[in-house]
């Protein structure tokens, strides 16, 4: 313990040990905590110890093969494999696999899931339980049987038929389609121009099973495949394993080649210019295609990467800096470098424009990138970039011990895929602390001058139909007149030293107390604000924070509930105290993740999540301007109404947006706070003294909220900074609370069809239940069982046994503000067609869990899974403060002794007598929604029968 805390103590003081003097010839060292090796069969594997969480673990089936190896006929095969990888192998018939699986505990899709691309094909089963060696065994046995005895029974090729087909029907959506027409133009002369992952429909209808065998048995094999393992267990044990469960293995005499594919050059610029009738934003961007970067090999690589990136980072700062100072023509936008595709490598921009704006941001856009060109980086704006660098790879030396399974099996993933190696957080700490120093302003101008290249250009613009978009011609001139221009040097942006420069008289601690269950601790403050703080070590560096009172828009009156919003949001763009925005968020980068302060129907809340304990003093000091120095500017305002103009302009022209917005109106009886603002709301507003003022009134009084810290903290140094920065916020203790503003679910049975503009027929159902509860821990038991049973025989029938559906969504909720009541709901997408006869199904599921006729597997699998979950979540910040605020609020209190009893105790007979209860069709709503006729189109939403 000593060793590791003086390990900690010359991080944050700077002098960590290095390794010696490295030279820039030197090979990178892989990551000695892993554990590296290749069988004699190709196999590669990836092996590493880590406790967090504790007895669980992540196995990965890695495949080399995607939908670029697909022959012309069987486009959309790669995924379809995947696919009938989860029904049925050589050991696991049917869906042995998923049985297996969720009887300990793990849940399909979240913990059992896989995905396919362009080059590759990955399996994952998440959060394995390890306690048990036989679970290690079986999980093996499935990627075993993954990675080479798929079954492929012709029945359940035609079964997945259908889902794979919902899928491709679920995914066609204007992103897809605009992806897929650059695409064409990008690659043209590629394969990836009109090859994609999910496939050609035609090709999923038709396509004969033994094109899948085909696939499978051509490209599953040893020499492309690997496995990781990751999590608490013993490297010797699993690496025996690994060659137990996959020596067996062997590659065809006749493998076919692996075989990149060739994107051609072109000398011309390329244009892609379109629009789709759904699509709600505006897109820009402009790829320079080089020849592809290789990985990294040695430090010399790594450093040359280093140096584009430090002046990518201050070319976004510079373009940040003069949207805001040109009225946010753009949501974003930035430059960076990197592959496009294994083949190639990319200079890319990319960028939101609003509309009317596009030409405005293409000036900008290549502007700051020609100014770079031109004239080079400052000293100073260079020595802030690496102070954020260093400070981000500080972290990760601290954080090495509680990095989390998944991320770390990505970085296998990365390694396997791109040939990388993966450097350990010591050693690439120590490397930029012997090289950073001497990254010159002179050294980066030229690393990235090579970047812009006259040839192999492509211009993408994309948008809604009816948005403002220049032509080719008009782009074009545009980025020659930014090419010709003379610029002016970057002139060195401000920065601020300290947020709080004079420190506030501070206040006190005046009563601290332990809560036994959940344990953790509550302290008062003198300004009456109460503090719930757990200490934990789930993170070494990290810490969470939220900040909770009722009240929000409930207490002012209809009229100022969208002034309210605008200006909580417009605050948060404008910066605090003396600091504007900018400067702010350059300030906190690197200290604070996501920060906000927020306000909605009944609550007042504010957040850090992604905090650095380090800097936990700056994260205070930011609380203590956001109640004592808000401000709101006209720069602020602007920023945040682009950002509503981005989300809120189109938003009608998107399926999904039409079919939410209705289903909150229909739901809740169309009361006028559940009405869904427009941009013509938003567009009304006017910039005025008053936004601060309705601020300030959600903000006034520290003492009728409570706030919530999660966090490895140091006792006396956290009491230190609560009584300098929280508890010295002028206020006084006072009890909070929320007007009831008489909104409530529908009280009676309705059912409508609904028809709205698609591009691609679908169908949406949406069956939902409601009604008053009591807020128990037994009611909060029985509605977590019913979720669960539906939820896996829903998915057993609408989608596996009828291929209706790429999947049900379905679950439900208790609430206590502003009365006690359910929510319980169920939907799906589905071909317009089989609407009657799926609906039929779930209705039929419903009635038979009111019945009784329920497996008595369902219930045990529930039960696992809340055990399973209980030990992964118990180390999880947003679990901890979920529970003291339900503690403080005098709610049910996930994971104490009394819910885990009654999870265990509760019966069938429980369950259906409670979905009885919940599942009352004298109180629901039946929304389907389907696309809209010929004879109807020309307008919004059509309503068909109520």
């Amino acid at each position: 313990m000593y060793k590791y805390h003086l390990f900690i103590l010359l991080v944050l003081l700077g002098v960590m040990p290095l390794h010696g003097q490295v030279s820039l010839t030197d090979s990178l060292p892989f990551d000695p905590d892993y554990r590296v090796g290749k069988l004699d069969n190709g196999l590669t594997y990836y092996i590493k110890e880590n406790a967090r969480p504790a007895n669980r673990a992540e196995l990965w089936l890695l495949v080399h093969a995607g939908s670029m190896q697909e022959e012309p006929d069987q486009n959309g095969l790669a995924h379809y494999v995947e696919h009938m990888a989860f029904n049925g192998t050589d050991h696991f018939p049917d869906k042995g696999i998923i049985d297996f699986l969720q009887g300990i505990g793990m849940e399909f899709g979240p913990d059992i899931n896989a995905w396919t691309s362009y080059n590759e094909t990955v399996y994952t089963l998440t959060n394995v339980p390890v306690e048990d060696p036989a679970y290690i065994d079986t999980s093996m046995n499935i990627l075993s049987d993954w990675a080479r005895y798929v079954s492929f029974l012709d029945e359940e090729v035609e079964l997945e038929r259908g889902v794979i087909r919902e899928e491709w029907r679920s995914r066609n959506s204007s992103m897809s389609r605009i992806r897929d027409s650059i695409n064409e133009v990008l690659y043209e002369g590629s394969k990836y121009a009109n090859h994609n992952v999910i496939g050609d429909i035609d090709v999923i209808n038709d396509a004969p099973p033994q094109r899948l065998r085909d696939f499978y048995q051509n490209w599953y094999r040893p020499d492309l495949q690997a496995v990781v393992i990751i999590g608490d267990v013993d490297t010797d044990m699993v690496e025996a394993k690994i060659k137990e469960y996959f020596d067996y293995m062997e590659v065809p005499e006749e493998a076919l080649p692996r075989k990149e594919q060739h994107i051609p050059d072109h000398e011309e610029t390329k244009y892609v210019i379109l629009t789709d009738p759904e699509a709600t934003s505006i897109r820009l961007q402009y790829y320079y295609k080089h020849d592809r970067r290789p990985p990294n090999r040695t430090y010399g690589d790594m450093r040359e990467g280093l140096v584009r990136s430090l002046g990518f980072s201050m070319i976004n700062e510079r373009i940040s800096e003069r949207s805001q100072k040109e009225e946010d023509p753009m949501s974003y936008g930035f430059w960076n470098y990197g592959n496009l595709m294994p083949e190639k490598a990319e200079l890319r921009m990319f960028a939101s424009p609003r509309d009317g704006k596009v030409l405005q941001v293409v000036t900008l856009m290549q502007e700051e990138m020609h100014r770079a060109l031109q004239h080079g980086f400052t000293e100073a704006e260079l020595e802030e970039i690496k102070t954020i660098l260093m400070r981000d790879a500080q972290r990760s030396v601290l954080e090495k011990d509680t990095r989390r399974n998944r991320r770390l099996c990505f970085s296998a993933r990365s390694a396997f895929f791109n040939d990388m190696v993966i450097l350990s957080p010591e050693d690439r700490y120590a490397f930029y602390q012997q090289v950073v120093d001497g990254i010159t302003t002179q050294e980066i101008h030229e690393a990235i001058k090579p970047l812009m290249i006259p040839n192999n250009r492509v211009v993408s613009l994309s948008g809604p139909e009816n948005a403002d978009l220049p032509t080719a011609r008009e782009i074009e001139e545009r980025v020659k007149a930014a090419e010709e221009k003379t610029y002016h040097s970057y002139e060195t942006f401000e920065s601020i030293v300290d947020l709080l420069p004079v420190k506030p008289e501070p206040g006190k601690i005046l009563k601290t107390e332990a809560v036994e269950e959940p344990e953790f601790e509550k302290w008062t403050l003198s300004n009456g604000m109460i503090v719930y703080v757990k200490f934990a070590d789930f993170d070494e560096d990290e810490f969470s924070l939220q900040m909770t009172s009722y009240g929000g828009s409930s207490l002012h009156e209809l009229e100022a509930e969208l002034p309210l919003r605008v200006a909580i949001g417009a605050a948060r763009e404008s910066g605090l105290g003396e600091a504007t925005s900018l400067q702010l968020t350059r300030y906190m980068r690197g200290k604070q993740g996501f920060a906000a302060m927020s306000s909605g129907l009944y609550t007042d809340m504010g957040y850090v999540f992604g905090g650095s304990i380090r800097y936990l003093e700056d994260n205070l000091k930011w609380l203590h301007l956001a109640f004592t120095q808000p401000r709101i500017d006209r720069k602020g305002y602007n920023k945040y109404m682009a950002r509503q103009e981005s989300f809120y302009k189109n938003r009608h022209k998107n399926p999904r947006s039409l079919m939410s917005d209705s289903m909150r109106e229909l739901r809740n009886d169309g009361h006028p706070r559940m009405k869904v603002n427009s941009w013509e709301d938003f567009e009304k507003m006017e910039y005025g003294p008053e936004m601060l003022e309705l601020y300030k009134e959600r903000f006034d009084n520290p003492g009728r909220f409570k706030l919530f810290l999660v966090g490895n903290f140091n006792r006396e140094e956290l009491k230190e900074q609560l009584e300098a920065y929280v508890a010295s916020i002028p206020g006084e203790a006072e009890e909070s609370s929320f007007r009831d503003l008489g909104i409530r679910p529908i009280n009676t049975r309705k059912e409508k069809t609904m028809y709205i503009p698609m591009v691609t027929p679908k169908a949406n159902v949406n069956i939902e239940f409601f009604g008053e509860i009591e807020d128990t821990h037994e009611n909060a038991v029985l509605m977590g069982a019913v979720t669960s049973i539906l939820r896996n025989s829903m998915r057993e029938t609408i989608r596996e046994d009828e291929g209706g559906t790429y999947g049900v969504r379905t679950g439900g909720s208790i609430s206590d503000v502003p009365v006690e009541e359910y929510f319980y709901y169920v939907s799906f997408e589905t071909d317009p067609e089989r609407v009657d006869e799926l609906k039929e199904l779930v209705y039929l599921e419903l009635d038979s869990l009111r019945n009784g006729h329920v497996k008595e597997r369902y219930l045990e699998e529930y039960r696992e899974a809340y055990r399973k979950g209980r030990s992964e979540n118990l180390e999880e910040p947003r679990t901890w403060i979920s529970m003291m605020s339900a503690y403080a609020q005098n709610q049910p209190v996930r994971y104490t002794a009394e819910r885990d009893q009654l999870v265990e105790s509760i019966t069938l007979e429980q369950v259906v007598e409670f979905a009885n209860r919940i599942l009352n069709e004298d109180r629901m709503l039946d929304v389907v929604f389907l696309p809209m006729k010929e004879e109807q189109q020309g307008g919004g939403i059509k309503m068909d029968h109520e």
